[in-house]
């Protein structure tokens, strides 16, 4: 039961009921003198809907609740109210000790979208010791100011990942050219997927090389969403066929597009050799002479098919080449067989070496390799026996 102001009972003592009536003093008297807190929360949530000066005061008047329930639903009333007496009590909150009531009136002043919350958030945004700084950085993304812009570019390159992601969020929020490349430089996945929200060109060629990174599968996949946004944006860049990869290697190797040419690159370092071979053959395919010289480091790759793979790409590539591109790798092969057997080196250093040379298919070995077959070690004649018969097997 409450009173009105002539001090009669009036008999709607339910928040909702008195929220039907829009009855904002009979809402006031009860947030203000209800023992029952869930009844002041109620109460509170129901003058918001209503609103109007009454219900701004009492309101106000509530964010001295003792209770932090009733003091955050104030809050949240507050912030659907408009006019600036409501924004007046929201900014007072703002600067209180407790710090849920804060949070929330910061929540509360970013949706309404008012201009007087921006120098405190760039100040919480900038402080590192400030409780709510995560919270501060994330509200900045509501704000196209050169000012918040400036603040998240310094917080995106923080050591801290939880920091940095959200300023990376932030951006893509409100961030233009200025802010493509300092999160290409940060390189996290959080940092890609805001490069595709702001949806800039400039950022193309950064989203593909990260296409290559082999270790990182989930900023793969957001480098290619990315470019499939920018892509819709910017349709005549014809990035779909790149973007629909979604930093697959096999997919990649197909696309027959000459700019998959960065990410397969990065691929001739993974860890499977299968997917260093796929990256030989994808560059084979670009049909990019200028390629040459990267395949060539696969040539001394340590697993011999990775070796032929990037052989069989420099040969497509330069077909008019005069010389055998894995000659210096087979002589290499050659000279530590012989170097090994007129030492009596390890026998396992040996086997590896003719291993490999017969993986290779590399049939000019073929001499050095008859002449291990009165090798005193038995492993070796054996390897050499079934080398000479898999190499022979290759020149037919």
């Amino acid at each position: 039961m409450v009173f009105g102001r002539s001090g009669k009972h009036r008999k709607f003592a339910d928040p909702r009921e008195l929220e039907a009536k829009s009855d904002a003093e009979g809402l006031a008297n009860l947030l203000g003198t209800s023992k029952d807190p869930q009844t002041r929360e109620e109460a509170a949530t129901s003058l918001g809907r209503v609103g109007g000066l009454r219900a701004t005061v009492a309101l106000r008047a509530a964010l001295e609740d003792h209770e932090t329930a009733v003091r955050i639903r104030a809050v949240d009333a507050l912030g659907i109210i408009e006019g600036p007496r409501a924004t007046d009590a929201l900014m007072e909150a703002l600067r209180g000790s407790d710090r849920e009531v804060r949070g929330a009136a910061l929540q509360a002043l970013v949706t309404k979208g008012d201009i007087r919350v921006l120098p405190v958030l760039l100040e919480m945004a900038s402080d590192p010791r400030n409780l709510l700084r995560r919270a501060a950085i994330t509200a900045l993304g509501g704000f196209r100011d050169p000012k918040a812009v400036e603040v998240l570019l310094d917080a995106v390159v923080e050591p801290e990942r939880a920091v940095s992601d959200l300023a990376a969020a932030a951006l893509g929020k409100v961030g233009g050219r200025q802010a493509v490349k300092r999160l290409l430089r940060v390189r996290s996945p959080a940092a890609i997927r805001a490069l595709g929200r702001i949806g800039h060109p400039s950022a193309v060629d950064g989203l593909v090389q990260s296409l290559g990174s082999v270790r990182n599968e989930v900023l793969r996949v957001a480098a290619a969403e990315a470019l499939m946004a920018i892509h819709r944006a910017h349709p005549t860049l014809r990035l779909d066929v790149l973007a629909r990869t979604g930093g697959d290697l096999q997919q990649l190797a197909s696309c027959g597009d000459a700019r998959a040419a960065a990410p397969l690159c990065g691929w001739l370092f993974a860890a499977d050799p299968n997917d260093r071979v796929l990256a030989c053959r994808g560059l084979a395919k670009l049909g990019d002479s200028s390629f040459l010289s990267t395949l060539e480091t696969a040539l001394s790759d340590p697993v011999p098919e990775v070796c032929r793979a990037a052989a069989e790409a420099m040969e497509a590539l330069e077909p008019d080449r005069s010389w055998d591109p894995l000659s210096e790798t087979i002589v290499h092969h050659m000279g530590r067989i012989e170097q090994l057997t007129a030492s009596a080196g390890n026998v396992d250093d040996l086997l590896a070496s003719i291993d490999f040379l017969a993986r290779l298919g590399a049939t000019l070995a073929l001499p050095t390799l008859h002449g291990l077959e009165e090798h005193p070690e038995w492993s070796v004649r054996e390897a050499a026996e079934q080398a000479i018969k898999t190499l022979a097997r290759a020149r037919r």
